[in-house]
């Protein structure tokens, strides 16, 4: 994430899942924000916080520019990539966003489902909204 959007970008990320004020800059204040967060919360939670908030960015960017809509699936779905290879997400996601996930697996197989832009951005919202982002 941080190649693509920056390290500045990935920091703000971090730090409004933990709590920091959203500034850029990872000093002492968000590395003991971080380890409070790390050892109160269970890393599942940090995890799919980061991953909303990447969604968040990206859905933002696409209400932009509509012309950036074309990478919003490829953005989504190496959003979930890592957090695929950590945890069994089809049994710890809550709905809105196991119908996300569900959305991401289908169309990484079939275009058809990945040109459904529309769809996609309210599957995001949804787990927006349900997380209150």
């Amino acid at each position: 994430f941080g190649v693509n959007s920056g390290v500045g970008t990935s920091v703000k990320c971090v730090q409004r899942v933990i709590g920091a004020v959203d500034d850029g800059d990872f000093g002492p204040k968000s590395l003991t924000m971080l380890n409070n967060y790390i050892l109160t919360q269970p890393a599942f939670n940090f995890h799919r916080d980061f991953l909303l908030r990447k969604a968040q960015r990206y859905l933002k960017i696409v209400i932009k520019s509509d012309d950036d809509s074309k990478y919003l699936f490829g953005w989504i779905s190496r959003a979930f990539e890592q957090f695929e290879k950590l945890f069994n997400l089809k049994q710890l996601l809550e709905p809105e966003l196991y119908d996300l996930y569900a959305f991401i697996l289908a169309g990484r197989n079939d275009r058809a489902i990945r040109l459904q832009i529309g769809k996609l951005k309210i599957l995001i919202q949804n787990c927006l909204t349900k997380h209150g982002l």
